[in-house]
């Protein structure tokens, strides 16, 4: 699709976000690591090292869910206990 077609488009998704009451973006992680939410998969990322993804399976909560809690709270301090503040993503 190019040509006019592409911008009545465009502009009839402009007219609809405009009147919405409300909007979400679904992005990827290039958005988050840019506010300083450490990413998943990247050079530096949380797999990488610092956790393995196999203790977040409902396996190992089944198996240790106190163990599964603190990693998981650890997590969540790692990735947003930090610097994070809104990128010029918005």
């Amino acid at each position: 699709m190019s040509g006019p077609e592409t911008r009545d488009a465009l502009d009839a998704m402009a007219d609809a976000l405009a009147a919405a009451d409300t909007a979400v973006a679904f992005t990827g992680a290039g958005v988050s690591t840019a506010s300083g939410v450490p990413s998943f998969r990247g050079e530096n990322g949380v797999w990488n090292g610092a956790y393995d993804p196999g203790d977040f399976r409902i396996e190992r909560f089944e198996r240790d869910p106190a163990g599964f809690w603190r990693d998981r709270l650890d997590l969540h301090e790692m990735m947003y206990g930090g610097s994070v503040a809104p990128s010029e993503a918005r």
